[in-house]
């Protein structure tokens, strides 16, 4: 009978073990090199290249060097609770509207770039 429970236990248990973690990272900048340069492109396909070798589920959404299109897309992807939120504070225009909802159940991990003079 023990063994009947611990199995049933596992049967349960195990598919959640082994899904696969979904991400959802907003980016600031736009799907392919632009005017604004390639960083956010390059940052992407790492992060494409990183779920890969981890085998996690990414998912990506580009704001366009748009802040009020980033606060709608941010909006949406705590919607789908997926398993993490990257985001880039771009203009400090998330930190209020994230300050300003109830209760947040998704972990997020905010991406941080330090600019440097090249004088």
């Amino acid at each position: 009978m023990l063994k009947t429970v611990f199995f049933t236990i596992c049967l349960f248990c195990l598919p959640s073990v082994f899904a696969k973690q979904s991400i959802i990272f907003i980016n600031p900048g736009h799907a392919d090199t632009n005017v604004t340069g390639p960083f956010w492109f390059e940052v992407s396909q790492l992060m494409r290249d990183a779920a890969k070798d981890f085998d996690l589920d990414l998912t990506i959404h580009y704001a366009n060097r748009n802040h009020i299109e980033m606060k709608s897309l941010v909006a949406k992807a705590l919607k789908a609770k997926p398993d993490m939120l990257i985001l880039v504070d771009e203009k400090s225009v998330l930190t209020q509207q994230l300050l300003s909802m109830k209760l947040i159940s998704t972990p997020i991990y905010f991406y941080l770039t330090a600019h440097q003079n090249k004088n």
